[in-house]
C-alpha cells in the first residue's frame, strides 16, 4: 500500500467516553512522530473521558469534520467507546468514504466487531478483534492472529497489540525505512 496516495497522510482517531488509552495514545503518538497529520475526533464533544478516567481534550469533534475525508480512520477499542462509535452516523459516513477511496480503515479490540463489522466494512475480509467478540458475528473470516491486514483494513486484537498495530499502520503508510527509523528513535523491542 505504500504508494503516492500517502503523500502527507492524514488520520482521524475517533474517541468517545470509555476508549482504551493505550489503543488510542500509542497510534496517535507513533503516527505523529513519523509525520502523519493526526486529528483526535471527539464523538461526544471535545472533552472525552477514557476507560480509566483520563480526561482528554480532542482536537475537534465529528460534527466539525463531517465533510472531510482523511486518508486513514482509526477506531480504538473500549466497549463503551465502540458502542458509541457504532451509533454515530457522521463517523460512519467518514469511514465509508475513506474505505471507498481505498484509504486505510483501522480498528482494534472491540472496534472491529462492534463498529466495522456492523457497518459492513469487514465483509469477507480477514480480521481480528478482542478474543470472544467474534462468536456472535456471522463470518468465517476471523483470525486469531494479533494483527491482521487485508487490503485496506487493518485490525488488531487488544491493548497488548496496540504497538504492533501502530507499527503495521506506519509500515503500510510510510514504508519500512520510516518504520525502522521510528523503532530506533523510540528504542523499540
Amino acid at each position: 500500500m505504500n504508494d503516492t496516495r500517502w503523500n502527507n497522510p492524514s488520520m482521524f482517531v475517533f474517541l468517545a467516553d470509555g476508549f482504551e488509552e493505550v489503543e488510542a495514545f500509542t497510534p496517535i503518538d507513533y503516527a505523529r512522530r513519523v509525520g502523519i497529520q493526526v486529528k483526535t475526533v471527539g464523538l461526544e464533544g471535545k472533552q472525552i473521558c477514557s476507560a480509566r478516567n483520563i480526561l482528554v481534550l480532542c482536537d475537534t469533534t465529528v460534527e466539525e469534520v463531517a465533510e472531510q475525508t482523511p486518508d486513514i480512520v482509526f477506531f480504538p477499542g473500549g466497549l463503551k467507546n465502540a458502542e458509541t462509535a457504532q451509533k454515530n452516523n457522521l463517523a460512519r459516513s467518514i469511514t465509508e468514504r475513506v474505505y471507498k477511496k481505498d484509504g486505510l480503515v483501522v480498528g482494534i479490540c472491540a472496534a472491529p466487531a462492534i463498529v466495522l463489522y456492523h457497518w459492513g466494512i469487514i465483509g469477507d475480509k480477514t480480521f481480528t478483534c478482542y478474543p470472544g467478540m467474534e462468536a456472535n458475528l456471522d463470518t468465517k473470516a476471523y483470525s486469531k492472529m494479533r494483527t491482521v491486514v487485508d487490503k485496506n483494513l487493518l485490525t488488531s486484537c487488544a491493548p497488548g497489540s496496540a504497538e504492533e498495530c501502530s507499527f503495521e499502520l506506519i509500515r503500510i503508510v510510510c514504508g519500512e525505512q520510516k518504520l525502522q527509523q521510528l523503532k530506533e528513535d523510540i528504542v523499540a523491542r
